[in-house]
């Protein structure tokens, strides 16, 4: 397993697979970010119950003043996603130097080797006792919200013989409703949104934050909606770099400058008064051999009564002259 590089106690993998919880609770909103490297087992089954609503409407049943909250026993009914947080998991290999417990680390509670299954808990911060077993080998740390967890309602106090907390295999057994009956000012999960990222430079691109000094650009975006995407591409010889801006195209991204922009935007403006100033797509207009423009005549139009009036007076004239003309030429000739 690579080393990490430690800036804090959190080991830094910018390349590293990573996902983004971001979870709603009756103690107010909170960021989870777990990170593939730091343990793989352990993230693909955590990210998965989240994705899933494993955890969704569950009690935070074990929070202990100064050391850690534990959760994850669900209330769902779907047997399927029971029995994946029922089953367990091998253990990570710990990294080296070890992730050391801080406040907000995320790890799953274990009983034994191999033991993980659904259950994790939040350290409220750094313990002795804590990560001296490989089942305790944090996957991940709290982003955001970290005072809501801090103000979760802690009075029952530990699970029993330590404290008069709730006893996990009632919740098992009972469900909700024995949270509910006997430990009703215990706060909740409501619901928790996943979004995975392949690694920190897509989330840059993602949320508009990159700044490119290469002209790599990956299209593999997961769960982003494009037509946010937004940054700047390296200055090349048709447009300079601040006119750009990435827009989502299908196959990949492609960019555009501000005149190409400005151009988009009067050709749309054309179109929604359906005036066009070629003549040769005068045919474009729904099938319309008319302009939508009055006074834009073609060769479509037909001629106006005056002018079908002046070509019959015309005419008129020339007999009349031609007549004329002829019979002076036979009195001239008689004489």
């Amino acid at each position: 397993m690579p080393k990490g590089t430690h800036s804090t106690s959190w080991p830094n993998f910018p390349d590293s697979p990573f996902a983004r919880v971001n979870c709603e609770t009756s103690a107010g909103p909170i960021e989870l970010k777990f990170v593939k490297e730091w343990s793989p087992i352990g993230y693909e089954r955590a990210v998965s119950l989240f994705d899933k609503g494993y955890y969704d409407n569950t009690h935070f049943f074990r929070p202990v003043k100064n050391f850690l909250v534990q959760f994850g026993i669900t209330y769902s009914t779907d047997p399927e996603l029971k029995s994946l947080g029922e089953s367990r998991i091998l253990d990570d290999p710990q990294l080296s130097p070890p992730i050391m417990f801080d406040e907000g680390s995320v790890s799953f509670a274990g009983g034994g080797p191999n033991s993980r299954n659904s259950q994790l808990f939040i350290a409220y911060g750094p313990s002795g006792s804590l990560g001296t077993e490989l089942w305790e080998t944090p996957l991940g740390r709290v982003t955001s919200g970290m005072e809501n967890i801090r103000n979760l309602y802690m009075e029952y106090g530990d699970m029993p013989p330590w404290g008069k907390g709730p006893k996990q295999h009632l919740i098992h057994v009972e469900g909700e409703a024995y949270i509910q009956r006997d430990f009703p000012l215990l706060d909740k999960f409501e619901t928790c949104s996943v979004t995975r990222y392949m690694n920190e430079k897509e989330e840059q691109l993602a949320l508009g934050k990159a700044d490119f000094h290469d002209p790599i650009i990956t299209d593999k975006f997961i769960g982003h909606e494009p037509e946010k995407l937004s940054g700047r591409l390296p200055k090349d010889e048709h447009v300079g770099v601040n006119e750009h801006k990435i827009h989502a195209t299908k196959g990949g991204l492609g960019a555009t400058s501000k005149s190409e922009e400005k151009g988009k935007r009067d050709m749309i403006a054309k179109k929604s008064i359906g005036v066009i100033k070629t003549p040769k797509m005068k045919h474009n207009l729904k099938g319309s051999k008319k302009l939508s423009n009055p006074a834009v005549l073609t060769t479509d139009t037909p001629a106006s009564l005056s002018s079908v009036m002046a070509i019959f007076i015309f005419i008129s004239l020339f007999v009349w002259f031609f007549g004329w003309g002829r019979g002076k030429s036979q009195e001239a000739k008689s004489v």
